[in-house]
């Protein structure tokens, strides 16, 4: 009876620990699939983070853009037009200096050249605007204030 009983011990056993135990493999890979699906949600995660925040500084991006080019030609129709109310002054001041006698005439056509050259500059730096960007734009807009503060300080004097 012993030497049944051995045996059907051995089996027994053998057989407990088949059932008793999961595969260690079989765990071990559900583990490793967990990981890698929770890894793989954690880059879509990410991913999607990436995408959305660069289509918020998109955005940003357009919106200063569309601002900028809005001052840009308020800017330049503003400075048209006032170059336009200067230019009526300008003839105004010619027509004055075919009429004008002694000083004023003089006055006149001293002030006159100089007033032509600082207005051809004054469109030629205004033209060169239109290519510039940002902090380059920023400084020509303040030389061309100047320049224009400049020019109508001429025609004001040349009265």
């Amino acid at each position: 009876m012993n030497r049944t009983i051995a045996p059907l011990t051995l089996v027994i056993a053998l057989s407990a620990s088949a059932f008793a135990c999961d595969k260690p493999g079989a765990t071990e890979e559900q583990k490793e699939m967990k990981a890698n699906e929770q890894s793989a949600q954690a880059r879509n995660s990410e991913q999607q983070s990436d995408l959305s925040a660069q289509a918020q500084a998109d955005k940003k991006i357009a919106a200063a853009q569309t601002d900028f080019i809005k001052t840009r030609e308020n800017y330049r129709h503003a400075k048209w037009l006032d170059l336009a109310d200067l230019d009526k002054r300008i003839m105004d001041l010619q027509a004055k200096d075919l009429t004008a006698t002694g000083k004023t005439r003089a006055n006149i056509d001293a002030a006159l050249p100089t007033i032509r050259s600082k207005r051809e500059q004054f469109v030629s730096d205004m033209q060169a605007m239109d290519s510039l960007q940002g902090s380059a734009w920023d400084d020509a807009k303040a030389n061309l204030d100047k320049e224009w503060d400049g020019l109508k300080s001429s025609v004001d004097n040349a009265r």
